[in-house]
């Protein structure tokens, strides 16, 4: 029987956060920290082939509708610039025709926010106490 890798020992991708909204990329860092090495965030298209180029991550999480971003063209270039990385397109919009553009334009996986979301609640310790903003009474 071949000898199993311990689970310690497996290379834990390195993933490189793009999205224009700075609460976006808090949570998803929050979610992705346990099991891959966040890299680095950008907010704006201009900035993703440089941080691509420098950073080398093994995945992006994009949003679809960044800044300076056109998904088509941008997707074609990553792919050119790291052909084996991979695009994980997260993104309010939960259309199959934009998502099937996507995948054919190069993304590896479509995710919408509102699922990832629902992976980041439960994902999360449960919390013992409630949160401050639940014990504040209510203004009229």
């Amino acid at each position: 029987m071949p000898a199993r890798t311990p689970v310690t020992q497996i290379a834990r991708p390195r993933v490189l956060l793009a999205d224009d909204y700075p609460k976006i990329l808090v949570a998803l860092d929050r979610l992705l920290k346990p099991s891959c090495d966040v890299v680095g965030h950008v907010t704006d298209g201009g900035a993703l082939l440089d941080a691509i180029t420098t950073l080398q991550p093994d995945v992006v999480v994009i949003d679809l509708f960044m800044p300076n971003v056109d998904f088509l063209t941008t997707y074609a270039r990553l792919k050119q610039v790291a052909p084996e990385m991979k695009i994980v397109v997260v993104t309010a919009e939960d259309d199959d025709s934009i998502r099937e553009q996507a995948l054919l334009a190069g993304a590896s996986a479509f995710v919408p926010k509102d699922r990832a979301g629902t992976t980041a609640r439960s994902n999360r310790p449960t919390r013992t106490t409630p949160p401050a903003s639940a014990t504040r009474p209510r203004s009229s």
